[in-house]
């Protein structure tokens, strides 16, 4: 066939109730209904003229084909049909590799979510459980319960401040899944940087209590430009790491300096040691750090991506200076820079 001559095809291509391909004019979607599986030469019923056309059934769908070029022979028709039935696989394909990144990112969001949610349900089962209540107090429950939680405050303490930290991580899973799913530009503004700091850090307290870990707090009176959300977001993913990988029974300093464009905040810890030629890979979705994957500590792999994520569209960075790695704890210092308002 002359390859300069120009042949319209019309297609139409359904796949699980829904249309994925289709140039097929609204007037001629009735023929389809009509059309067998069989290649044929008949008279349109809409357009009056002759066409050729052919209909498979596929797995949850169908393939339609059609043209109104009488010139189409109908060994040549089939060359075009299954040229068009073998583009099916490929978008199927190619549907599954973009919605895959997306389907892996909600089944972590939905097993970070559900683990703090567990959390929280057994440190307030751990107060007062519901259903060890004995049916005699039920119409004295709150009662009942303030004083199983006078008669422990201690261990009642402890669980509101971790079912604190467990909604704090919970929510911050929500906000990270809806910055990385947008586009939308950071809304930058003036904020206290010591501030935003000791705001993130407060949730993961008691975690740093329970290690014995002493936060020792820098002083500063910078102002900073940046998204809060997404700051706040970034070192709470910090402090969550942080109670993870700090080593026991140890310090860690937070410090603030400057320089003629930034606030630097830098936070030296004794913690899991950080290989240098790792540095740049433990900051990709879905990937933990040689060490925290021999103490068997490593998680999802979204905390440090999530920091990476958030600290560069809020204009701001990220860096890790690690410490002497001979050992599994090592003294490592990481800082963030944040534009001065």
């Amino acid at each position: 066939m002359n390859p300069e001559i120009s042949i319209q095809f019309f297609y139409h291509i359904i796949k699980n109730g829904s249309v994925i391909l289709s140039n097929l004019p609204k007037e001629l979607l009735p023929e389809v209904d009509t059309c067998l599986a069989e290649s044929k030469l008949l008279s349109c019923k809409v357009r009056g003229v002759l066409k050729r056309q052919k209909k498979l059934p596929i797995e949850d769908g169908f393939v339609y084909l059609c043209t109104y070029d009488t010139s189409v022979t109908k060994n040549d028709f089939k060359k075009y049909f299954d040229i068009l039935l073998s583009l099916v696989p490929s978008f199927d394909e190619a549907v599954h590799r973009a919605a895959n990144p997306s389907f892996d990112l909600v089944k972590k969001l939905r097993h970070n979510v559900y683990s703090q949610l567990s959390h929280i349900l057994d440190d307030m089962k751990s107060i007062s459980a519901i259903e060890d209540i004995p049916s005699k107090d039920w119409n004295d429950i709150v009662e009942y319960t303030r004083d199983k939680i006078f008669s422990n405050a201690d261990k009642a303490a402890k669980a509101v401040l971790r079912s604190i930290k467990s909604t704090s991580i919970a929510l911050s899973e929500f906000d990270a899944y809806e910055v990385i799913a947008s586009s939308a530009k950071p809304r930058l503004a003036t904020h206290s940087i010591h501030k935003v700091v000791k705001l993130s850090i407060q949730p993961y307290l008691i975690d740093f209590w329970d290690k014995r870990i002493k936060i020792n707090f820098g002083e500063c009176y910078d102002k900073v430009l940046i998204d809060y959300e997404l700051i706040n977001l970034a070192m709470g993913h910090f402090w969550n790491n942080a109670t993870k990988y700090a080593s026991p029974s140890s310090d860690i300093l937070i410090s603030f300096s400057s320089n003629w464009r930034d606030i630097i905040v830098s936070i030296t810890m004794r913690s899991l040691a950080i290989r240098p030629e790792e540095i740049d890979l433990i900051l990709k979705m879905g990937e933990s750090g040689y060490y925290a994957k021999k103490a068997g500590l490593d998680g999802s792999g979204l905390g440090m991506y999530y920091i990476q994520e958030c600290i560069t569209r809020s204009n701001c960075t990220f860096e890790i200076t690690p410490g002497n790695n001979k050992e599994n704890y090592t003294t490592n210092t990481f800082r963030f820079s944040f534009p001065k308002a």
